[in-house]
């Protein structure tokens, strides 16, 4: 079975607290590209993803960007089975997916998905998609029925910080994203003068954000490429074409700078297409840039002569140099992380309290009618009602203390409060 590093270590191995959220996953910090587009291929089809994660868990949900694949799950049956749930859909050699592959619990795994929503775990400190990018996985958990009230509540917590982060400290201030940092390729690679025709591949949500920073490169035209050339007219402006993807090997000769961000499975643009492509530009170079995981562009085309192709890492990389300027602010969001932490504990201490406060509640009730029977037999409806008031009122006020404490997971009064609830129990069952 495939363990995570030092997963045999924590001795989580048996099954888990079923209210306790477990994150699964590999990311840029440990995980090479083509190990992520393996695993990003892999979930691509989240319905039947969550589907298959849904038969071993309670609840589950996955986040899946350019620099992540993660999965959080509640109720998991073992630790072991998340893990294997990756290794089947991707058929990674166990030892290459377990050495990249992290596991937190608990509040470890609330910390982290905090951390990703506030934009302190990314490559790009800061970036502005990723909200986004939570957002979209926890509505798809949702749309799947696999979403229930821990990992609701873990993911509205997460969007919270995420959310404050960006409006009380200055972590996303001039931050770059993925769009913004492929024009800074742009700007640096191209000059002016050979900013003549521009083209992106795909049309969704991150081809979108790139084509606002291209026009604002001046490209003369800047055409749209998209499977369903629908959507890509959606998209394009003229003097920019909406054209299919059986236009791109002629595209790949003429124009100056490509950039791909298709949410395909596999690459759309081939060596056996780029190559003829290459040889009729005589010369002149072609800037590849290449936004998606699992890539779009097949790593051989970056041998061909006059070709300059920047991966989603490179891109990235790129950008990352005003780490430093904002990394002060870094501090001030993990103070913000540790308070939402500590408010999503009290919310699970007070959800894992309810079945033994209402237990607890229910034996009192018991116990208080018996009584209440016996004492007002002979009294009138009114009499009976305001003895019934008293002793109800009475009740809820011996039971505010303990129902605090089990809310609170205080250990001590939440054992004498399960011992009364035994006691009371045990006494009900004698009479």
């Amino acid at each position: 079975m495939i363990l995570a590093p030092g997963l045999a270590a924590t001795g989580v191995t048996a099954a888990l607290d079923p209210l306790v959220p477990l994150a699964l996953g590999v990311d840029h910090a440990a995980a090479s590209l083509a190990v992520r587009e393996r695993i990003a291929a892999a979930v691509a089809d989240l319905p039947t993803v969550l589907a298959h994660l849904r038969a071993h868990a309670a609840e589950a949900a996955v986040l899946s960007t350019c620099n992540r694949t993660e999965l959080y799950l509640v109720g998991a049956e073992r630790v072991e089975t998340a893990a294997a749930c990756l290794a089947v859909a991707t058929r990674l050699p166990a030892p290459e997916l377990a050495a990249c592959l992290w596991l937190r619990t608990g509040d470890g795994a609330a910390a982290h998905l905090f951390g990703v929503a506030a934009g302190v775990e990314s490559q790009l400190l800061g970036e502005t998609e990723i909200l986004r990018q939570v957002r979209a996985a926890h509505e798809a958990a949702q749309r799947a029925d696999a979403s229930g009230p821990v990992l609701s509540s873990l993911f509205r917590h997460a969007l919270g910080v995420g959310k404050r982060a960006r409006a009380q400290t200055g972590i996303s201030r001039g931050a770059a994203s993925v769009g913004s940092a492929a024009a800074a390729i742009v700007r640096r690679e191209l000059p002016p003068a050979a900013r003549r025709h521009a083209v992106v591949v795909g049309a969704g949500d991150a081809a979108e954000r790139v084509l606002v920073h291209l026009r604002g490169l001046g490209f003369a035209r800047v055409d749209v490429v998209n499977r369903t050339i629908e959507r890509a007219r959606r998209l394009v402006a003229a003097p920019g074409q909406a054209l299919g993807l059986d236009a791109l090997p002629g595209l790949l000769a003429e124009a100056d700078a490509v950039v791909c961000a298709t949410a395909a499975p596999a690459a759309v643009v081939h060596l056996r297409d780029a190559a003829p492509a290459v040889r009729r530009r005589g010369g002149r170079p072609l800037l590849l840039l290449d936004l998606a995981v699992p890539r779009d562009v097949e790593p051989a085309v970056a041998d061909l002569p006059g070709v300059r192709l920047h991966d989603v890492d490179a891109v990235q990389a790129r950008a990352a140099a005003d780490r430093e300027r904002r990394g002060a602010e870094v501090a001030r969001v993990r103070a913000l992380i540790e308070a939402e932490v500590t408010a999503f504990e009290r919310w699970l201490e007070a959800r894992r309290a309810a079945p033994r406060i209402a237990r607890l509640r229910a034996a009192v009730e018991r116990r208080r009618r018996a009584e209440l029977d016996r004492a007002t037999r002979g009294l009138s409806q009114d009499e009976r009602a305001a003895v019934d008031r008293a002793t109800r009122a009475v009740m809820n006020a011996l039971l505010h203390g303990p129902t605090v404490a089990l809310r609170a997971g205080a250990p001590e009064e939440a054992a004498l409060a399960d011992r009364l609830g035994d006691a009371l129990a045990r006494e009900g069952s004698r009479r």
